[in-house]
């Protein structure tokens, strides 16, 4: 589990760190006056290209979400797992104590 997360977490950084930054590479450049004009539509913006912010904000939340959860199942786990070995372990130098002192 932890190697497939690690794994997932390189490659997401890895995806992330290599895509294309088309805002960075388009930047604009001023217009020969010093004004700015905004931009309405036209060939720099297709209809429907834009993302609405509240879907990214949502999507990075939920991932985070989902991760937590992951995380936490992980480590409730190998608690249950480290508690049944623990358990295990109290039998064991039990019964060899009580074997030592019944041998005596």
């Amino acid at each position: 589990m932890k190697n497939a997360f690690i794994m997932f977490f390189m490659l997401f950084t890895l995806l992330s760190a290599t895509a294309p930054a088309p805002a960075l590479a388009a930047a604009p450049s001023a217009p020969k006056d010093g004004t700015w004009e905004p931009v309405q539509g036209g060939p720099m913006i297709a209809q429907g290209e834009s993302i609405p912010a509240s879907r990214l904000v949502g999507a990075a939340y939920g991932f985070i979400w989902v991760m937590l959860a992951v995380y936490l199942l992980a480590v409730w786990s190998k608690t249950l797992r480290l508690e049944r070995d623990i358990d295990e372990l109290r039998g064991r130098i039990d019964g060899a104590g009580a074997a030592r002192r019944g041998g005596k």
